[in-house]
């Protein structure tokens, strides 16, 4: 399983690369920015599958539905108080070097 994820991260970064090239050299003149950026985000998300690996299967069994639930909730309050405007809607939360839509993540914990 290890060896897909690898091989389909792989992928994606390859595939992200030529398709972003171009217009990474005209923004910013380095065609690899958006690269840089993705493989910056693959290390966080490769960071939190390690950690999620050593938690014991039975703490996700019991809690970690309550906890996406819990953590929906704040990040949907959060809006309200430093969210930002996009088209006129109040959704979307500046965390520095990212922006996100806590409603998309909503979507996922109710389910």
């Amino acid at each position: 399983m290890l060896i897909i994820i690898l091989l389909l991260l792989a992928l994606g970064a390859l595939i992200m690369a030529s398709a972003s090239y171009p217009t990474a050299l005209d923004e910013s003149g380095d065609g690899l920015a958006y690269l840089k950026k993705h493989l910056f985000f693959m290390a966080i998300g490769g960071f939190f599958m390690l950690v999620a690996s050593y938690v014991p299967y039975t703490w996700f069994k019991r809690w970690a539905a309550f906890a996406a639930y819990g953590v929906a909730v704040v990040l949907l309050l959060a809006v309200l108080v430093v969210g930002f405007s996009a088209s006129g809607a109040q959704r979307w939360i500046g965390l520095g070097f990212i922006t996100a839509q806590p409603s998309e993540f909503a979507k996922t914990a109710v389910v």
